[in-house]
């Protein structure tokens, strides 16, 4: 196994114990049983339990932004609507939490129970998720799709916020907590209707 895979290897196993037992209970020795290899090969890749836990959170960032990303998609830049946008971003967020329950519980919970000095990185990249949503609405102030008046900033943080909250609900939990299963496309269709009307000037 060359080195990409089997580092890929070690983290979908980190991923697993971190989502099923949490980052305190989850150890370095449950990863390299998991993943059947030696102790010493797992610290050529990492240093600690720290950083193999910010690796999956930075992992998790980057594959959300080219999920959301307009970019590589079957879609007309040129005429897809302010509408078709937003759309695009929810139901390709919720897509991905669908597509991965144990990273959607790990960043779901992430500031549930974590070490203080890992406080800056969940920061950062909340953060860095709070940017992109404002970015997107500050440029439909800007073409006249969304009002002016708005906080771009407490809006932001309330559409972050509703979305995260329905992939945890839907996504990071066992079905029968959850009342069963729920399609993504059929959630997009109902928070576009109740949001839309809301947020875009007709």
């Amino acid at each position: 196994m060359d080195k990409e895979k089997r580092k890929e290897q070690i983290l979908e196993c980190a991923k697993r114990l971190f989502a099923e037992h949490g980052y305190y209970q989850a150890q370095i020795s449950d990863i390299i049983r998991d993943a059947n290899i030696a102790r010493g090969t797992f610290y050529r890749y990492f240093t600690n339990k720290k950083d193999i836990f910010v690796t999956l959170l930075e992992n998790f960032y980057e594959r959300w932004v080219s999920e959301v990303s307009l970019k590589g998609r079957m879609i007309d830049l040129e005429t897809i609507t302010p509408e078709g946008h937003f759309r695009h971003r929810v139901q390709q967020s919720l897509q991905f939490f669908a597509d991965d329950p144990h990273l959607s519980r790990i960043f779901l919970r992430m500031g549930l129970g974590l070490p203080p000095d890992m406080e800056d990185t969940i920061k950062r990249l909340e953060n860095q998720i709070l940017d992109l949503v404002v970015k997107d609405l500050k440029l439909g102030i800007k073409n006249n799709h969304i009002p002016s008046g708005i906080d771009v900033t407490v809006t932001a943080n309330l559409l972050i916020g509703a979305t995260l909250r329905i992939a945890y609900y839907y996504f990071a939990q066992p079905a029968k907590q959850r009342g069963g299963a729920k399609d993504v496309e059929a959630m997009t269709d109902e928070i576009c209707r109740i949001v839309l009307p809301g947020l875009f000037l007709k």
